[in-house]
C-alpha cells in the first residue's frame, strides 16, 4: 500500500522525500513548507500527427488526502511557438487541457524543427512558463516481436518459482533518415485484450470487449541514444508480462516510440531512476526532478512536470491464444459474490466498465 501511493506521487510531483502510511489509526502530522500546498504539477505533451495533439494537465501538489494530487483549472493555458505565435487552450474538464491541430491550422502550425512552450496562469496571479522544447524527428521502428520465455519470479512470500512470461523486444534505428546524430527515445507501452463477459443478471447476453491499458508506469522506458555509437537496436527487450487472463482471447502489445530532447529525456531518465530504486546503499540519493517550468516574477515559487514536444511511431504485435498457450478465461470468476449478493468481478458482469473497453473490434486487429 504503501510503495504503491508512493510511486503515484513520485511520477507526478516527483517529490521523492514524502512518505504517507494510508491504513494508520492514529493521527499523522506533515511538516508541510509554506506555501507547499499550492505547488503546480504541470505534465504536458505536443504530439505531431494528423491532427497534431496537446495534452495538458494540471494538477495541485497536495490536497491533504491519501489520494495525493488533485486537478485543478486555472485562468489561462496558452500554447506558442519560437516566432511568437500563440493559442489560448481551453479546458475540457478540470485540469485537462487539451486541443487538435490540422495542417494548416490559422492560429499555430505544428511543424517538426520548431519549438514551443507553454504558458499558464492562475486565478490568484501566478505565471509560469515553461522553456521552449523542440519538435523532433522519431527514428523509425523496424520490428517489434513476442516470445514465450521462462523466467524466474519472487512470490509474495519472497520464494524463488520458474514461470511463463511472454517478452516483447523491439528492432529500432536510433537516428533520424538523413541526420548525424542519434536522438533520445521513450517508450510508452500499452496492452489492447479481448475478454467475454458473462453476466449475472437473467437473460443478458454475454458480449466481448477490446480492453486498452497502459502498462505500470514503473515500465517506463526510456534510452540515452545520444550517449551509444550505435544508431540501431536489435531485439531489444522493452517489457515482459506474466501468462494470465489477458492472453486467453487475443492481445495485442503496442509500443509508442517518441523522440527526446536533452531536457526531456534528463527528465524521465530521473523519474525512471526513482522507479527502479530498490534502497541499495550504492545507489545515488534521490532528489527533486528538475521541471522545466518557472514562475516568471518569482523563481523561488518552483513547479512540478514538464512540457515536450515529440513525434510518434506506433508498432504492435499480436499474441494468438496457440502461442500464449494460456486458456484460462477470468469469467466466470472463479471468486466469490460480495456479501448480500451482486457482482463479483465488475468487468465479468460487464466488460464495458472498463476505463477503455469497446465491443467494436480496433482496424488494425488481425490474426
Amino acid at each position: 500500500m504503501k510503495k504503491g501511493w508512493f510511486l503515484k506521487i513520485s511520477i507526478l510531483s516527483l517529490f521523492t522525500s514524502i512518505i504517507f502510511l494510508s491504513g494508520c489509526l492514529e493521527q499523522i502530522n506533515l511538516d508541510i513548507p509554506k506555501g507547499t500546498e499550492e505547488t503546480l504539477v504541470i505534465q504536458g505533451v505536443l504530439i505531431k500527427g494528423n491532427p497534431s495533439v496537446l495534452d495538458l494537465n494540471i494538477s495541485r501538489l497536495f490536497d491533504f488526502t491519501v489520494e495525493g494530487l488533485s486537478r485543478i483549472n486555472v485562468s489561462l493555458v496558452e500554447l506558442s511557438d519560437e516566432a511568437g505565435n500563440s493559442i489560448e487552450i481551453d479546458a475540457r474538464g478540470t485540469g485537462i487541457y487539451y486541443r487538435e491541430f490540422f495542417d494548416n491550422d490559422p492560429d499555430i502550425n505544428i511543424e517538426i524543427g520548431k519549438s514551443y512552450k507553454i504558458k499558464v496562469r492562475t486565478f490568484d496571479g501566478r505565471v509560469y512558463e515553461s522553456t521552449l522544447e523542440p519538435m523532433l524527428d522519431v527514428p523509425e521502428i523496424n520490428g517489434f516481436q513476442a516470445k514465450k520465455v521462462r523466467k524466474e519470479l519472487i512470490t509474495p512470500d519472497e520464494e524463488i518459482v520458474i514461470d511463463s512470461f511472454i517478452e516483447f523486444s523491439i528492432d529500432t534505428d536510433l537516428r533520424v533518415a538523413g541526420q548525424t546524430e542519434n536522438t533520445n527515445i521513450k517508450w510508452d507501452i500499452q496492452r489492447v485484450f479481448r475478454i467475454t463477459d458473462a453476466p449475472i443478471e437473467f437473460g443478458k447476453d454475454p458480449k466481448t470487449c477490446y480492453v486498452t491499458n497502459n502498462l505500470d508506469i514503473t515500465q517506463l522506458r526510456v534510452f540515452g541514444s545520444q550517449d551509444v555509437d550505435a544508431t540501431s537496436l536489435t531485439d531489444y527487450t522493452i517489457f515482459d508480462e506474466q501468462l494470465n487472463f489477458y492472453f486467453a482471447e487475443g492481445y495485442y502489445g503496442i509500443i509508442i516510440q517518441q523522440s527526446l530532447s536533452p531536457g526531456a529525456f534528463t527528465y524521465f531518465n530521473q523519474i525512471s531512476q526513482i522507479l527502479t530504486r530498490d534502497g541499495s546503499m550504492l545507489e545515488p540519493p534521490a532528489g527533486k526532478v528538475r521541471s522545466n517550468f518557472v514562475n516568471m516574477e518569482d523563481p523561488t515559487d518552483e513547479a512540478f512536470g514538464y512540457f515536450y514536444a515529440t513525434v510518434h511511431d506506433t508498432a504492435r504485435v499480436f499474441v494468438s491464444i496457440d502461442f500464449a498457450g494460456f486458456q484460462n478465461s477470468l469469467c466466470p470468476p472463479n471468486v466469490p459474490a460480495p456479501p448480500g449478493g451482486g457482482c463479483p468481478l465488475e468487468i465479468c458482469c460487464d466488460c464495458l466498465s472498463a476505463d477503455i473497453s469497446t465491443v467494436t473490434q480496433p482496424d488494425w486487429w488481425e490474426e
